[in-house]
């Protein structure tokens, strides 16, 4: 008679277990990369980008979003949209929007960062939760890295990729370029917009190697410049 009473504690006990993890189980999902990253050049008038929220659950959910500053840049400034655009200084959307269960949007959502000529790294971390279960709730962080002026004119056939990368004491920079009229230039950027190395190549594609010994430890931007024109701009990171 006791063994029964035993089973029959632990099997209700069980139930409530599931029960509570069934109450507080996420339905709310990020269906984007995190972090999501966006590239872009100081001299843009903005920089963008859209995440999609899924529902998992069967339940139709009412869902706000809340901004938080992880990393700032000076003199720049952001917002987002859900189900309206918001000033700058909104960080939590006075109103949420309607997700019904087992579905997603796409877009929706948008970041945006106007970069005002700065340059640098900015990271923003969305919330996204359910109105009537903050707990409820799913994160993305979103990171703008604004190359400088010099690079934004981009040529979608020239590419140029950098290993290691992180690079400690050397990297080698593999090019190769959109066609041998004239000649291109290997340039690479810091955070503060300053050319710290340039070397021009007249092959069409192959390598070049240089010495990160006398550049400060961080991130850089490298790219492939041919009459004005610019391969999508790389990220680099030294450490030392």
């Amino acid at each position: 008679m006791k063994m029964k009473k035993v089973y029959v504690k632990y099997f209700l006990t069980g139930l409530v277990v599931l029960s509570l993890n069934l109450i507080h189980a996420q339905s709310i999902v990020v269906n984007s990369p995190n972090p999501t990253i966006v590239v872009g050049s100081a001299d843009a008038d903005e920089l963008a980008t859209g995440i999609e929220i899924m529902n998992i659950s069967l339940e139709q959910k009412e869902i706000k979003v809340r901004r938080t500053m992880l990393i700032s840049i000076d003199n720049t400034s952001n917002y987002f949209c859900w189900t309206a655009c918001y000033i700058p200084s909104v960080s939590l959307s006075p109103s949420g929007l309607t997700l019904n269960g087992d579905s997603s949007i796409n877009n929706t959502f948008t970041s945006h960062l106007k970069p005002n000529g700065q340059t640098g790294v900015s990271e923003i971390l969305y919330t996204f939760f359910d109105a009537n279960n903050p707990q409820d709730s799913a994160n993305v962080v979103v990171r703008y890295e604004i190359a400088p002026v010099g690079i934004s004119k981009v040529s979608s056939v020239a590419s140029l990729k950098a290993f290691p990368n992180p690079a400690d004491g050397k990297v080698t920079l593999s090019f190769t370029r959109s066609s041998l009229n004239g000649k291109g230039n290997i340039e690479l950027y810091n955070m503060l917009g300053s050319k710290v190395y340039s070397q021009q190549v007249e092959d069409m594609d192959g390598t070049i190697t240089i010495s990160t010994e006398n550049l400060n430890a961080g991130l850089y931007f490298y790219s492939l410049n041919e009459g004005g024109k610019s391969s999508r701009p790389g990220r680099l990171t030294i450490k030392h």
